[in-house]
């Protein structure tokens, strides 16, 4: 069985300097976000022959550009909120396409999408096994923990689970009820109530 970590990761994560660094939060997804705040705003400051900012659109040519700029900032600073980051990233991108210039001319919105879901996607690698062999004997416990082998085995395993029970926990066996024992609290017969 292989270890979800890739052995270039594991490498890199233990390695000082920039590589660990980057190995330890999701450093491409960051990259991408940052990518496209830089492209969606110089997209939106374009200098052309005739230039027109007013409302919300010039005030959205600052705002989408920074929120993707800090998104891709502070999932490098705080990689245990690269979920959030992800998203907000995701879905600032996508709002591009109607308050910035058809996304940056769909370049911007590509690159914001892709660093979001790859910022959300990221996950911490784990830290390398010593051996082979101590990877195999993890394996082979978490094989024999699992309950699929209970329900499957023949034996019988007096420190198994036992179901909780719908019955009240009594020392006396479950007994039928009879007539002088009702099964519910029946009103006892008695002279009809006069009106």
């Amino acid at each position: 069985m292989t270890t979800p970590t890739p052995s270039h990761a594991r490498r890199r994560a233990t390695s000082g300097g920039f590589s660990g660094w980057r190995a330890q939060r999701p450093f491409w997804g960051g990259w991408f976000l940052i990518l496209s705040g830089v492209e969606l705003f110089l997209s939106a400051n374009l200098k052309l022959a005739l230039e027109v900012h007013f409302g919300p659109t010039g005030f959205l040519s600052y705002v989408i550009p920074a929120m993707l700029l800090l998104c891709g900032i502070l999932t490098w600073v705080s990689p245990g909120q690269r979920l959030f980051y992800g998203i907000l990233g995701t879905l600032t991108a996508l709002y591009s396409i109607i308050g910035l210039n058809l996304g940056g001319f769909f370049l911007g919105m590509i690159l914001g999408v892709v660093g979001g879901g790859l910022a959300a996607a990221w996950s911490p690698g784990t830290a390398p096994a010593d051996s082979a062999e101590s990877a195999d004997e993890d394996d082979t416990q978490t094989y024999a923990r699992a309950p699929l082998n209970d329900l499957l085995s023949d034996e019988t395993d007096e420190t198994a689970y036992e179901r909780p029970s719908l019955r009240k926990a009594t020392d006396s066996p479950y007994e039928e009820p009879t007539r002088e024992q009702p099964a519910f609290d029946e009103p006892t017969p008695g002279p009809p109530p006069a009106c």
